[in-house]
Parts: C-alpha cells; sequence; structure tokens
C-alpha cells in the first residue's frame, strides 16, 4: 500500500504523505487528518521497514575516537572513570560529550544506507529509526538524520518514527524489544536493520 502524497505549503512540491519535513526546502509538513483509527486494517497494511543508528546508518567511529582521546571511554566505547568518579557520572558525562551537536556532525553515512532507505521508500514501506540513544538526546539526534538527509516519516497522529531510549537502566535488547512490538501492532514489518545480534534476535 503507498502511503498518501502532500505538497509543502511554503514550496508547494509533491512529497511522500508521512515526512514530517518536505525533502525539497526542509519546511514542515502538514498533513490533513485522518479519521480512520491507528489501529484500523488500511493502517495495519503499511509496511514498515526499521533501522538502527549508530553503526548501522551512521558510523560513529570519528567521535568515539575524540571521546577516547578526551579520557571520556574506554577503547570499547565505554564510560571511562576518573578518580573518584561514580560510574554513572562518568557515564552521563561521556554521553553529553559524545552526543553533543558538534560530535554527532562528525559521523559519516555508511555507503549504501540512504540507497537502501529510498529503495524501501520507492516501494511503499515507511520507515522508522528505533535507537538506543538516551532519549534527552532526541532532538539533536532529529536534527542529525535531517542534515545528513535522513527522511523522517510520520504515525497516523503525526509523531515522527523515530525512537530513543526513555526508560533509563534497560538494557538495549529488551528496550528495541519493546518498541519493535509497539510498531508491529501498528504496522506490517518486513524488516529491521541493527548492528547488535542481541537485538536482531528480539
Amino acid at each position: 500500500m503507498m502511503a498518501d502524497k502532500a505538497y509543502c505549503s511554503s514550496c508547494g512540491c509533491m512529497n511522500n504523505g508521512n515526512l514530517s519535513y518536505c525533502g525539497i526546502c526542509g519546511g514542515n509538513m502538514t498533513r490533513p487528518v485522518k479519521k480512520n483509527p491507528i489501529n484500523s486494517e488500511s493502517f495495519r497494511a503499511i509496511k514498515l521497514v526499521i533501522f538502527d543508528i549508530d553503526n548501522t546508518i551512521l558510523n560513529t567511529s570519528q567521535r568515539y575516537k575524540d571521546a577516547q582521546r578526551a579520557g571520556l571511554v574506554d577503547k570499547e566505547g565505554k564510560a571511562k572513570r576518573s578518580g573518584l568518579q561514580t560510574p554513572g557520572n562518568a557515564s552521563k558525562k561521556a554521553q553529553d560529550f559524545l552526543y553533543t551537536k558538534d560530535s554527532l556532525q562528525k559521523d559519516r553515512v555508511i555507503p549504501g544506507a540512504k540507497d537502501l532507505i529510498d529503495h524501501f521508500i520507492r516501494t511503499g514501506h515507511l520507515i522508522a529509526y528505533v535507537t538506543a540513544r538516551s532519549y534527552k538526546y532526541y532532538e539533536v539526534t532529529r536534527d542529525q538524520l535531517i542534515n545528513k538527509e535522513f527522511p523522517i516519516f510520520q504515525t497516523q497522529d503525526g509523531r515522527d518514527l523515530l525512537s530513543l531510549n526513555n526508560k533509563p537502566g534497560s538494557s538495549k535488547s529488551s528496550y528495541k524489544r519493546g518498541e519493535f512490538e509497539s510498531l508491529r501492532a501498528q504496522y506490517d514489518i518486513v524488516a529491521v536493520f541493527d548492528d547488535t545480534v542481541e537485538v536482531l534476535q528480539e
């Protein structure tokens, strides 16, 4: 089932009806409210592909190298404690460094990622991003995807199909399992792309 089309109120260009911003001028897209409920059969028929972000569509190696040089993470990318610093404080300091706007700009698009996403869009699929990044980095993550020219689709009720972890302390795999189950109740999920084996098993 192909997604509806919508026209940008700023430049007038036609876009996929579920996009949150115009692919030509970047203006916000507004769509008429649909009367069909979110769990109707027609909505369930929409096909969805889920992508992780870090090391799935974006190469994060440079910002982790920078964090390692700054003494904030070890070679495995885990938060590094200094002095009497608690594990929680060390993790917060490392995360705040890794997810600044400047650090995120250093990520590079993994070759083929955009082509694959474009292929799914052309064949009538919506795209969702499910990342284990903390929810507090939602806005910079959304901005990063837009700046890297990745499309952001929306649900029928206008929420971005972009999920970040809002459950501190939960494991990456358990958090993502919950998100997959929520999306499966609304869409026909045809594929999941992630760099972590445990997540793919979920």
